[in-house]
């Protein structure tokens, strides 16, 4: 059995979202500007409102940033949750205060002709953006920390391998992995033993070993997987190493490498 997540969106998806979500705000909050213009008659400047608009594109980054920080802190951060999300809250909404007038500086030195100062501008969304840093980011941060802490792990069984279809030159031949006693190294093939017969298989060792049963088939040397339930007995060779008796009264070589998880797989069947 394995322990699946279940995971609500992607990084891509968080990615999309959040741009088509800014987009859709700044076109708003534009509309709104050219609104109030014309309710209160004066003009009204596209340059200059999509200017100050630039405070919402600056929550795209930093969004992502809160994001792959909770989702690292919470798990790793020797701090409690709530510690961890109030920081997450607070130093985004710092840092956006921060640059948000910086922003705002830079863009008009570049594109207009007179700019904007620093501290006017970082007052001014001191005095109306302070209550919308703090409920982005702070729903940002409640949402993201769910996402990370509410995964729900669903049990769900491995489909080990049944079969192997073997090609024989002219033929298909399917093994059932039942009947096999063990799959030894024959380079470049394998070779799968079974109480009949020994098949040539064109695939390398670990390849079929990841696809098997790993309470049912055990690597018991570099070269070697047997199948345990079709095993005997097994005597020491007194150097470290075992003889393995199969029930088709073949020996294969237990090494000392091998010798303990072997043991433990034995003991617990």
């Amino acid at each position: 059995m394995v322990k699946i997540k279940q995971q609500i969106f992607n990084s891509e998806n968080l990615k999309t979202q959040l741009l088509l979500a800014v987009a859709f705000v700044i076109v708003f909050a534009i509309f709104q500007d050219f609104l109030h213009s014309n309710f209160n008659h004066y003009n009204f400047y596209f340059s200059e409102s999509l200017l100050f608009k630039c405070f919402w594109l600056l929550f795209l980054p930093l969004l992502l940033i809160q994001s792959k920080s909770l989702k690292t802190h919470l798990h790793q951060s020797k701090r409690s949750k709530a510690v961890v999300i109030l920081l997450s809250i607070v130093l985004p909404s710092i840092l956006h205060l921060l640059l948000f007038p910086v922003a705002v500086w830079m863009l008009s030195i570049l594109f207009f002709d007179h700019s904007y100062s620093i501290l006017a501008t970082l007052n001014y969304t001191l005095s109306e953006d302070l209550y919308k840093y703090i409920l982005i980011y702070g729903t940002a941060a409640l949402v993201f920390a769910y996402r990370e802490t509410s995964y729900r792990p669903i049990n769900l069984p491995i489909a080990f391998l049944q079969k192997i279809t073997v090609n024989t030159g002219r033929n298909h031949i399917t093994v059932p992995v039942e009947d096999i006693l063990f799959i030894a190294a024959s380079a470049p093939y394998i070779a799968i033993h079974t109480a009949e017969k020994r098949y040539l298989h064109t695939a390398t060792l670990k390849s079929i070993v990841d696809k098997l049963d790993p309470q049912q088939f055990i690597r018991v040397h570099k070269s070697t997987v047997i199948n345990i339930s079709k095993m005997v007995s097994y005597k020491s060779r007194l150097n470290g190493d075992y003889d393995l008796l199969l029930n088709n009264e073949e020996t294969v070589r237990l090494s000392r490498n091998y010798a303990q998880p072997f043991k433990q797989l034995l003991h617990s069947t």
